[in-house]
């Protein structure tokens, strides 16, 4: 699998190639949001990078968040 980096919100995303960075959505309590969009099939999705675990209640919390 290739990968390739792009920063938004301050943090660096490392990602599979096949995903193109859109554009910011945000951050929150545990990181931050980017929309990407799939190369190939153009579909739309959004990749959130996780970066304020330190207890697991967080964690807990923030697998919680992405189901």
């Amino acid at each position: 699998m290739q990968r390739h980096t792009f920063t938004a919100l301050n943090s660096t995303f490392i990602v599979d190639s096949e995903y193109q960075f859109v554009k910011e959505l945000g951050q929150g309590a545990y990181g931050c949001v980017v929309a990407a969009r799939h190369r190939r099939s153009g579909e739309g999705c959004a990749i959130k990078k996780i970066t304020n675990i330190n207890t697991k209640v967080h964690l807990d919390s923030a697998i919680h968040d992405g189901s």
